[in-house]
């Protein structure tokens, strides 16, 4: 089976989406360590979490590593997995683990305390920056309004009309315009 990013995607994903694969979370987060839970869970995505984290990043507009938020989602779900309990549904629960992670990565990012990641480093070299460079730059587009970067996804990298931004055209350029110039080191303002 597979799923779309969204209306406007035009890569299709290889798994289902969340609704279309409910994960049997007592045999996958009960009984034994973090260590053991992260053991069942790692291998194949059983929870679900790729097509979830993509939503989330999305809906936020987070230009983010979505391995790297993988990681830390599976981390979380092993290490509070055991006090799981049914309560909230399953769905809303590994939701919650998802936004904990990119929380906790945004944090991180704008404390700068957690090295650049391999995806910083990929994206960096054909760019002529370093991988700390374009991490701060990535700290000062997530600083900015949701609106902001939202246009900026909407316009720079799904290269949609302005037209179709469903507000204001001269107000979505501008919002664009400040989240390019948080990534390219000025203010944004």
């Amino acid at each position: 089976m597979t799923a779309r990013l969204d209306r406007h995607a035009t890569t299709e994903l290889p798994f289902a989406p969340p609704a279309a694969r409910r994960p049997d979370w007592r045999a996958l987060l009960c009984g034994g360590t973090p260590r053991e839970v992260l053991a069942r869970i790692v291998d194949g995505d059983p929870l679900g979490l790729r097509p979830r984290i993509a939503a989330a990043l999305r809906r936020g507009a987070w230009l983010m590593d979505a391995d790297r938020v993988l990681l830390r989602a599976l981390a979380l779900c092993a290490r509070r997995g055991a006090s799981y309990r049914g309560r909230p549904a399953i769905d809303e629960w590994l939701e919650a683990r998802v936004q904990e992670a990119i929380e906790d990565l945004l944090e991180e990012e704008h404390a700068a305390r957690a090295p650049a990641s391999a995806a910083f480093a990929d994206l960096a070299r054909p760019l002529a920056l370093s991988p700390e460079r374009l991490r701060a730059a990535c700290a000062r587009f997530h600083a900015r309004p949701r609106e902001e970067r939202e246009a900026y996804v909407r316009l720079v990298l799904d290269r949609r009309p302005l037209e179709e931004s469903g507000t204001d055209p001269l107000e979505t350029a501008r919002r664009a315009r400040r989240a390019t110039l948080a990534l390219l080191g000025g203010e944004g303002s």
